[in-house]
Formats: C-alpha cells, sequence, structure tokens
C-alpha cells in the first residue's frame, strides 16, 4: 500500500538541537521542565498526525517514524518517552547511537542547568533568558556546549537506560541500522602518502608485509583498497558478530545498540589486520 509521508521540521541548533536548558524555560514551558525542544517538536507532530493524516489518506493506527543521525536518536529517544505513548507504531534509526546514549548516563537537567566550572564553565548559564535571547548566534554558539538528550523532567523523566531495561519503553516496532558510506559526503579517505604514514607508524617492523597486502601507491589504490578491505572485514565479522549478539543480543540491542556494536568493530579491526599478516 502506498504510504503518506510527512515530515517533521524540529526546532535547530544550540536552543533545542543541543539541548539547552535554563531555569526560566523552565518556569515558561508550564511543566517545570526545559532541554530536549527538539523531542518536543516531534510529539508536537506526531500529534498532529494523529489528528490530521487521516484527511491525506492516512492510518493513525500506523503510524511509522524514522530519522538518521541525530534524528535516529530523536527517533529512539520517543520509543522511551511516555510522552510518546500511542503516537506511532513503528521506529526506525538510522546511523545513530540508540537512544543517544554514550556509555555514561543521561545528563540531569539539574546538571543541564549548572554553569559548571574549569573548561567545563559556561558562565552564560548565569545570566537572565532575556539577555541570551538578545545574544547572537555566534555568542551562543561560541559559549555554549550541549548536553545532548536530558532527563528534562517530562518528556524524558529518568535515563532511558533504566527505562529500557525495566521493559518500560513504547510497544513499538523496532528497527535500527547503518547506512553503508554514512558521512562519506563529507568525509575524505587517507591520500597514499597519509595511509603509509599511519601504517609505518603504527605496524613499525611489519609495515612492508603490511602494505604488499594493502598498497598504496596512489590516492585512487588506496580508497580501492580501503573498499574491499572493509568488505572483507565486514564478512569475517558476520560470523562473531553473530555470536555476539546471540549471546548478549537483549543487552547490546536494547541497551546500549549500534553505539556498542561500533565500538567491538573498533576494537577488533587491529586484530583481523594483524590476521591478514599472519596468512
Amino acid at each position: 500500500m502506498p504510504a503518506i509521508g510527512p515530515t517533521a521540521h524540529y526546532t535547530a541548533h544550540v536552543w533545542a538541537r543541543n539541548d539547552l536548558s535554563h531555569p526560566e524555560l523552565d518556569r515558561e514551558s508550564g511543566r517545570n521542565a526545559s532541554g530536549n525542544q527538539a523531542l518536543w517538536d516531534c510529539i508536537a507532530a506526531l500529534k498532529w498526525v494523529q489528528t490530521n493524516i487521516a484527511a491525506f489518506g492516512g492510518d493513525p493506527a500506523n503510524v511509522t517514524i524514522f530519522g538518521e543521525s541525530a534524528g535516529a536518536a530523536l527517533s529512539a529517544g520517543l520509543v522511551g518517552s511516555p510522552q510518546a505513548k500511542g503516537l506511532f507504531r513503528r521506529a526506525i534509526s538510522e546511523s545513530g547511537a540508540w537512544m543517544g546514549l554514550s556509555m555514561a548516563k543521561m545528563r540531569s537537567r539539574e546538571s543541564a542547568e549548572s554553569p559548571g566550572s574549569g573548561r567545563d564553565a559556561m558562565p552564560m548559564m548565569t545570566l537572565p533568558l532575556a539577555e541570551l535571547r538578545a545574544k547572537s548566534t555566534e555568542d551562543i554558539t561560541k559559549n555554549f556546549r550541549g548536553a545532548g538528550m536530558i532527563v528534562d523532567g517530562w518528556a524524558i523523566p529518568e535515563d532511558e537506560s533504566i527505562t529500557f531495561m525495566n521493559g518500560k519503553q513504547n510497544a513499538v516496532d523496532v528497527l535500527v541500522g547503518s547506512n553503508k558510506d554514512e558521512g562519506s559526503f563529507i568525509l575524505r579517505g587517507p591520500t597514499a602518502e597519509q595511509w603509509t604514514t599511519r601504517v609505518r607508524g603504527r605496524w613499525g617492523d611489519l609495515a612492508d608485509a603490511y602494505l604488499k597486502l594493502y598498497p598504496a601507491g596512489s590516492d585512487e589504490e588506496v580508497a580501492a583498497m580501503l573498499e574491499r578491505s572493509a568488505v572483507s572485514q565486514e564478512r569475517e565479522l558476520d560470523g562473531l558478530l553473530g555470536a555476539l549478539v546471540g549471546l548478549l543480543g537483549p543487552l547490546l540491542i536494547i541497551t546500549m545498540g549500534v553505539f556498542v556494536m561500533g565500538i567491538v568493530f573498533a576494537m577488533l579491526l587491529p586484530i583481523f589486520e594483524l590476521n591478514q599478516l599472519i596468512k
């Protein structure tokens, strides 16, 4: 059946994408909460869909949300948000850390509103909201650092790793994955000179043997070699990652997801490179 695909534009930049929280924003909200404004925008958009999508031929009982990169984290965050309960049936997160989580716990609203100290100090946090709103975008960007999604007390009432651990997330279908060549439109591989320098610094006496397996005579040759290497390593990792998922699947997929799988891949990559040399 054809799908109806509305898109939601959420508040961006430091005021939302980086989850700016402020005591006066807490009071303004009427919920004693702030931060996660982008997530709030998504919830508002989903409520609009529930009310209006039938007029466009859509089914409000069969809504799928999906996002890429930062949108992937937002999509996952909505799965754990009680404010999004009943607003969608399925969620897809593409190329983004699941729930926006790192290995550390989610930051609290109180911590996000603190001016901090030392290298993490943000003295502008002590300014009244009216003065902050009068600042230029350049000033705000320069003097504020985002906290990622936070425990804001409303959309996210607790660390979402706890929500998922206790099975309190919204009962929806979830699909998580990464897009091939993610970021390749802005990221370039190393030049032949950079690759050779990196190999010699990493492998020392084994560098010549390595370069026979992975030659770097030109930039084009390096690019082609890395593509072949990635495919080969992906195939070799399939069996091992399959075993890991089978053994630790609930832990990896539900609580840490793609982020942990990426760490595992990064840790195992040198082992497979060395294995190629031994072969």
